[in-house]
């Protein structure tokens, strides 16, 4: 465990290793942005697409990227896309996600535009051929996509207006579940 933003007394753990030893199994270890993106590039919303953007806004904003059914983990995490900075310094997670709607920081909508700001800047980046959203404020469906997707047309480069898709999550609740059984079948 790098760092741990929900479990105090984690960061620096090493859990794979301490896994390994307790259990004596190979094991796998892999945040749950990562875990839900693979399981949505392979076997939902993205099946079938080479480049997978997926990102949740749930209590906080996660990211994975995805190419050609394998997931892109950078040194040892990659595609934070709820730690990007805004131009007043804060990251979008302090002022997009459930935790910052329920403080007030922004309504449904106000989030979904903030997100669509940053997801431009994304894909001028990755230039995926798909975008999936999930997590639990992606459930409000219009009242968050119409003004992120809208936001995110109006700023993003221009040549890559129409090379992508931006559409809900379609595995639910255990798509972390299968993302992390997906990587387990690799340590058989």
């Amino acid at each position: 465990v790098v760092t741990s933003h929900q479990v105090a007394g984690w960061s620096g753990f090493a859990l794979q290793r301490w896994f390994e030893r307790r259990f004596k199994l190979p094991t796998v270890v892999e945040n749950d942005s990562n875990c839900a993106g693979l399981a949505e590039a392979r076997l939902g919303a993205g099946r079938g697409t080479a480049r997978v953007f997926y990102f949740n806004v749930g209590t906080g904003i996660g990211g994975a990227l995805v190419v050609d059914g394998k997931l892109y983990n950078g040194r040892y995490g990659a595609m934070e896309f709820g730690h990007l900075r805004l131009s007043n310094g804060r990251t979008l997670e302090e002022v997009a996600s459930g935790r910052a709607i329920e403080r007030g920081v922004s309504t449904v909508a106000e989030a979904g535009r903030r997100v669509g700001a940053m997801l431009a800047n994304a894909i001028a980046l990755v230039n995926p051929d798909i975008v999936v959203v999930g997590g639990g404020v992606a459930l409000a469906g219009d009242k968050f996509f119409r003004p992120m997707r809208e936001t995110a047309r109006r700023l993003v480069f221009k040549p890559y207006r129409d090379n992508y898709r931006i559409v809900p999550a379609k595995l639910g609740e255990k798509v972390v579940v299968i993302g992390a059984a997906l990587l387990a079948e690799k340590t058989r």
